[in-house]
């Protein structure tokens, strides 16, 4: 009873997250079932992730960010040279119309070419934002490679875990075999005399609990497999989800 309660109480919940009427019929797609996923190798899932992975993807474009901003406070230290021209047409008539005619013809042009040269009399202001662009570049530069490294360990620790969960899977499931035979042979027992009731619901109750220890293996191999996609950043796409940029 409490488990069916807990059930009602989870499907309630999934229907008013996804804006549904409380009594729709939510069921799971994924019934737990099939064969345990091939375990990708170690080296190569890394360098997928640090590849793809959405954070480091991000941290890389801050860091580049970063890399132009100190480039650009650092050339607002240096002199400057600017070419700078101009054309003017001008007209000396006395009347309104003539005069717009001599411009508009352009007959009186004037033009100009001059070259300017700055040089910066007070450094401190622009050495100060050049100073700190440079130190905002470093500390971008070493998150990267805080996060490529914690990536790198997460990925390994994932495939750890999944190596481990499908063990314990295959054991589980060689539990669930093991306990059918047994109830098997006792319910033979109990129909020749030699048995009793309560020995084959024991049995049954054991075999009861094999069975959702494969269910619960079977749902941290799919977790596992979920967050070792979500590192890698292709999460999203092996469930076909697809987010068009804008």
């Amino acid at each position: 009873m409490s488990s069916r309660e807990t059930l009602l109480k989870a499907r309630r919940k999934l229907a008013e997250l996804l804006l549904l009427d409380p009594q729709s019929p939510l069921e799971t797609e994924d019934r737990l079932e099939g064969p345990a996923p091939a375990l990708p190798e170690v080296e190569g899932a890394v360098a997928l992730a640090l590849e793809r992975n959405p954070a480091l993807r991000a941290q890389g474009l801050r860091w580049k960010l970063a890399e132009i901003q100190r480039k650009h406070e650092f050339n607002q230290r240096l002199p400057s040279l600017d070419l700078a021209t101009s054309y003017k047409s001008n007209g000396t008539a006395s009347a309104s119309g003539p005069l717009f005619s001599e411009i508009r013809e352009g007959k009186r042009p004037e033009s100009s070419v001059g070259l300017t040269f700055s040089i910066p009399l007070w450094l401190n202001p622009d050495r100060a934002k050049a100073l700190s662009a440079e130190m905002e570049e470093e500390r971008s530069r070493v998150e990267l490679a805080k996060q490529r490294q914690s990536v790198g360990f997460q990925v390994r620790n994932l495939l750890t875990t999944l190596e481990t969960t499908v063990e314990r899977l295959a054991l589980a499931k060689r539990r669930v075999e093991l306990g059918e035979k047994k109830l098997e042979a006792e319910g033979e027992k109990y129909k020749a005399g030699d048995s009793t009731l309560a020995d084959v619901v024991r049995f049954q109750r054991e075999l009861d609990q094999s069975l959702i220890g494969v269910q619960r293996e079977q749902f941290k191999l799919l977790d596992g497999w979920n967050q070792l996609l979500q590192a890698q950043g292709g999460f999203f796409q092996s469930n076909g989800i697809v987010i068009d940029a804008l």
